[in-house]
């Protein structure tokens, strides 16, 4: 029995060992001997790309100095990393022993010239470059793909998801984003938050250069006004996280350059001026549909509306909410004068 299991052990790792064989090319063709460039183009040759999907759906990206844009949306800001990423898989990757090279593999494949989950056309500005086609996956995070005029397909590391044909997937998200300490003042409704004046370093507590610098201390905020003949009192971890949402504000996606009605921001549920160290101030108006639960954030110094997931757009809301940003609890009384 134990030289029987033996035998089968045996018989097993030779199984493997030819699977692998046989399959080396398509899971690591740049390893193989001979293997070749899937497109002839260099990278930084590319300055715009088009991505085509079932049922003509297209998304057009462009190369302006180092950034990419998407012309449909007024040239708003692409995902540059998500792009470049898309690019060096394309034009790093090595092809050497094809999977198939017969029209019919190519309607098979979805690889053909009609039928294909993804065209991707690489230009330099209105001179076609490359053309790739994805098509079925073989497996996780890969699919075949065919360069256009090559009847060869092969395997490669790139899924369909990567290249998605939706505007809003390839917006930056990160536009409307401000470093946290670069804000210094804010006004809701009346209430003025600004940031305490820091005292002084004394030449005792200069830093040398080859000391680890200590910790920065985050800023003490202060409220502006009186309310009932008391000075207002801040909660300060209530205005960190006003600021903390503030600063790190995502969207769900650009819904254009046009005011429209439906955005519910002629009466705003929330207007914020929020001052920076720069000394400019941004204005942020926060409107909802009458229709639906659709938030839509505009702020001055972009020409977009933006569309607000709803969980975001209240926790922005309860934030800066004058009783969740003041101990109404306490509060200094002003001195009178006798």
């Amino acid at each position: 029995m134990p030289k029987t299991v033996k035998w089968l052990g045996v018989l097993l790792a030779v199984q493997i060992v030819m699977a692998v064989g046989f399959n080396l090319p398509t899971l690591w063709p740049s390893m193989q001997p001979g293997a070749a460039p899937l497109v002839e183009v260099a990278q930084n040759q590319i300055n715009r790309i088009a991505l085509e999907g079932p049922e003509h759906a297209k998304v057009v990206l462009i190369k302006e100095g180092e950034t990419w844009v998407l012309p449909e949306l007024g040239k708003f800001p692409a995902d540059s990393n998500r792009v470049n990423t898309v690019l060096e898989k394309i034009t790093r990757s090595k092809t050497s022993t094809p999977i198939a090279v017969t029209a019919g593999a190519k309607a098979r494949f979805k690889v053909d010239d009609e039928v294909f989950e993804r065209r991707i056309t690489l230009a330099e500005n209105d001179k076609p470059l490359a053309t790739l086609y994805v098509g079925s996956s073989p497996g996780l995070r890969r699919s075949y793909v065919r360069v256009g005029g090559n009847d060869a397909i092969f395997a490669l590391e790139l899924a369909t998801y990567d290249v998605p044909v939706q505007l809003t997937d390839w917006e930056d998200k990160t536009v409307l984003h401000l470093e946290k300490n670069d804000i210094t003042a804010l006004e809701i409704a009346g209430l003025r938050i600004e940031q305490a004046a820091q005292p002084a370093s004394s030449p005792s507590s200069i830093q040398a250069d080859n000391q680890p610098h200590p910790a920065v201390t985050p800023p003490t905020w202060e409220a502006k006004g009186l309310e009932a003949g008391r000075r207002l009192e801040l909660k300060p971890d209530a205005v960190d996280n006003l600021t903390r949402l503030l600063a790190d504000l995502s969207f769900e996606n650009v819904l254009g350059r046009d005011l429209s009605p439906e955005y519910g921001l002629e009466k705003p549920l929330l207007t914020i001026m929020l001052s920076r160290k720069t000394g400019d101030t941004l204005t942020y108006f926060l409107g909802k549909s009458s229709k639906n639960n659709d938030y839509t954030l505009k702020i001055s110094n972009r020409p977009e509306y933006f569309r607000l997931p709803s969980y975001r757009a209240t926790a922005l809301l309860e934030a800066a909410d004058r009783k969740q940003l003041l101990n109404t609890a306490s509060g200094t009384p002003t001195p009178t004068k006798s």
